[in-house]
C-alpha cells in the first residue's frame, strides 16, 4: 500500500486549502481491504491522532471504534461498498485522550471498470449535536411524562387553529374519538364537544374572544348537560417572547363543587342546630336558676317549721308532766327530736347545694381538733337518741388529732354519712379515727351490706355524680343527696371520700381521709 501524506490532486480533486480549513476529516481507502490511503490533517484536531498514525497502522481505525460499535460498523461499510452505493451512518470513536466522540460519516464508492475500487469519505464530529439531541429528547420525554401525569386535561392549539399537542387525560375527559383528534383541527374538536354543553353558544363565544386576544389569561367554569362542571384555564403558549398558540387546561371540579355544596348545607344545618342548642342552653340556665331559687326557698321555708317543732319539744319538756316510766311519751319525744334534727340537716344540705351551684360557696378554715369534733358529735347522737334496735360507737385510735378545716362543714360531712349508715344498718354503726404517716382517716362502717361492689367502684371513680343514686337495703334506690354534699365538702378540705364494699360479714361503709400535715 502506498503511503500518501498529502492529497494527490489526480485522485482527490478538492483544493488543499479547503480540505485543511474545514472541521471535518477527509479520507480515502481501498474498497476491498478498507486500508486507508489518505487521511486529512483534521484528524489530529478531532481525534487527537496525526494522519500518519492511521496510514502506518491499517487497523487503527477499526481498533479506535467504540467497543459497542466495533462489530457492526465495519460490516456495514463493506456491505455498502459491495453494493456500490453512497451511504451515511453514525458511530462512536475513542479519541487519543480517552473521550468518546460521535462521528457522522458520509461515504462515496469510486467505481472503475465496473467495480468499486476505492472509498472516499467525510467524517464530522457530531458529539455536541448528539448531546443537544439527547437533552431535547429527554426534555420532550419529561414534558410528555408531566402532561400524562397531571390530573388536568391539556390541549395546545397553534395560532392557525391546528392542534399542536394534547394529553390522554384531555381526550378522556371530553370523550373525543381518535378520528376527530387525528384531523388536527381545533374547529372539529369544538364542533364535537358543543353537543355536550349546557350553553354551547356561550362556550363558542368565549373561545373566539380568547383566540382574538393572544395575551389573554382566563379562568372560568364550563357546565355540561349531565351536570358535570369543568374548570377551564387558558394562557398564551410562548417560545421565548413569541406567542405561538394557546394552552387550554381543564379540571373536573364536579365532585369538589358537590363537596362544597354539601359542606355549605352541613354548615347551615350546624348553624341551626347551634342556635337551637343556644336557645335550649338559655332555657336550661333559666330552669337551673329557678331550681336553685326553689332549693334556697325550700331550705328557708323548712327552717320555720323545724324551729317550731324544736320549740314545742322544749315546751313539752318544761310544762308537760311526763311520767318517767311512760315509754310511749319517751318514744314519741325521741322520734320528734331525731326527725327535726334530720330535717335541719336536710335544710343545711339544700342551702349548701344551692350555693355551690351558684358558685357562691366557700369554707372558713381554722385549726380544730378532729378527735374532739367526732366525740362531741357521737355524744349528741346519744343525747337525741337513735333507733332502739341500733348502736353507734366511736373509737379513737389516733389520739389527739388537729387539722385545718371548717368545723360546721366537717360536722355536716360526718352527720350526712352517719345518718346514711344509721338508715341502712342492720344493728350497728362504728366510727373509727386512725392516723398513719401520710393521712388521717375516719371510717364510718355499718353491717347493712347494701353497697354493692360495682356501685362503690363507680362512686370512687365519679364521686358526687355517682352519689345521686345510692343503693338501699330494700328494693329500689335511695336518693344519696347527703353523700353528694359530703363528697363536695371533703374535696374542699383537700381530702377524699371513698366507698368500701361489703366484706364477708356484710360490713361496708365510707372512708374520709385528710392529709397528715406536719405537726398535726
Amino acid at each position: 500500500m502506498g503511503v500518501l501524506m498529502e492529497p494527490d490532486e489526480e485522485k482527490i480533486s478538492y483544493p488543499r486549502e479547503i480540505l485543511d480549513d474545514l472541521s471535518v476529516i477527509f479520507w480515502e481507502a481501498e474498497a476491498e481491504t478498507l486500508e486507508l490511503t489518505y487521511v486529512s490533517p483534521q484528524t489530529k484536531k478531532i481525534l487527537g491522532y496525526p494522519p500518519e498514525r492511521f496510514l502506518e497502522n491499517s487497523r487503527l481505525w477499526i481498533e479506535r471504534i467504540h467497543p459497542e460499535d466495533q462489530g457492526w460498523a465495519p460490516r456495514y461499510c463493506r456491505r455498502a461498498a459491495e453494493e456500490g452505493r453512497d451511504y451515511t451512518f453514525e458511530y462512536r470513536m475513542i479519541a487519543a485522550d480517552g473521550r468518546t466522540v460521535w462521528m457522522r460519516e458520509f461515504v462515496h464508492p469510486v467505481v472503475e471498470g465496473g467495480r468499486v475500487k476505492k472509498l472516499r469519505g467525510l467524517m464530522a464530529d457530531i458529539s455536541e449535536m448528539r448531546t443537544i439531541s439527547e437533552r431535547l429528547m429527554h426534555s420532550q420525554a419529561l414534558r410528555s411524562a408531566v402532561m400524562e401525569a397531571t390530573e388536568e386535561g391539556i390541549l395546545v392549539v397553534g395560532l392557525d387553529g391546528k392542534i399542536l399537542d394534547f394529553n390522554s387525560r384531555f381526550q378522556e375527559m371530553w370523550g373525543i374519538p381518535n378520528e376527530v383528534l387525528k384531523t388536527g383541527e381545533d374547529l372539529h374538536v369544538l364542533d364535537y364537544v358543543e353537543g355536550k354543553l349546557a350553553s354551547p353558544e356561550e362556550f363558542r363565544r368565549k373561545v373566539e374572544e380568547l383566540d382574538a386576544d393572544r395575551e389573554a389569561v382566563s379562568v372560568d367554569e364550563i357546565r355540561f348537560k349531565d351536570g358535570s362542571v369543568f374548570e377551564r384555564f387558558t394562557a398564551p403558549c410562548r417560545i421565548g417572547e413569541t406567542v405561538i398558540g394557546r394552552v387550554w387546561a381543564f379540571r373536573d371540579i364536579t365532585e369538589r363543587l358537590q363537596t362544597q355544596r354539601d359542606l355549605l348545607r352541613r354548615t347551615e344545618e350546624l348553624r341551626l342546630r347551634t342556635e337551637e342548642l343556644r336557645k335550649r342552653n338559655e332555657e336550661l340556665r333559666e330552669v337551673d336558676r329557678r331550681r336553685r331559687e326553689f332549693i334556697a326557698m325550700c331550705a328557708h321555708e323548712l327552717r320555720t317549721p323545724i324551729a317550731t317543732v324544736r320549740a314545742s319539744i322544749e315546751a313539752f319538756d318544761k310544762k308537760c308532766i311526763v311520767p318517767e316510766k311512760d315509754r310511749y311519751c319517751r318514744r314519741f319525744r325521741e322520734i320528734l327530736i331525731r326527725n327535726s334534727r334530720r330535717l335541719a340537716h336536710l335544710a343545711d344540705n339544700l342551702l349548701v347545694q344551692g350555693r355551690m351551684d351558684g358558685g357562691r360557696f366557700g369554707i372558713r378554715k381554722t385549726t380544730l381538733s378532729l378527735s374532739t369534733l367526732l366525740a362531741d358529735l357521737i355524744a349528741e347522737y346519744e343525747t337525741v337518741g337513735i333507733p332502739s334496735h341500733l348502736s353507734l360507737s366511736y373509737e379513737n385510735k389516733a389520739g389527739q388529732v388537729t387539722i385545718a378545716g371548717d368545723a360546721a362543714r366537717l360536722e355536716q360531712v360526718f352527720v350526712n354519712i352517719i345518718d346514711n349508715a344509721l338508715r341502712f344498718a342492720a344493728s350497728e354503726v362504728r366510727v373509727t379515727l386512725r392516723r398513719n404517716p401520710t393521712v388521717i382517716e375516719v371510717g364510718i362502717d355499718d353491717d347493712g351490706g347494701r353497697l354493692d361492689h360495682e356501685w362503690c367502684v363507680n362512686f370512687n371513680k365519679r364521686g358526687g355524680e355517682a352519689a345521686e343514686f345510692a343503693p338501699s337495703s330494700g328494693a329500689g334506690w335511695h336518693f344519696g343527696f347527703g353523700l353528694r354534699i359530703a363528697h363536695s365538702l371533703v374535696n374542699l378540705h383537700g381530702g377524699t371520700l371513698e366507698a368500701i364494699p361489703p366484706n364477708e360479714d356484710r360490713w361496708n361503709g365510707f372512708r374520709v381521709t385528710f392529709p397528715n400535715s406536719a405537726g398535726h
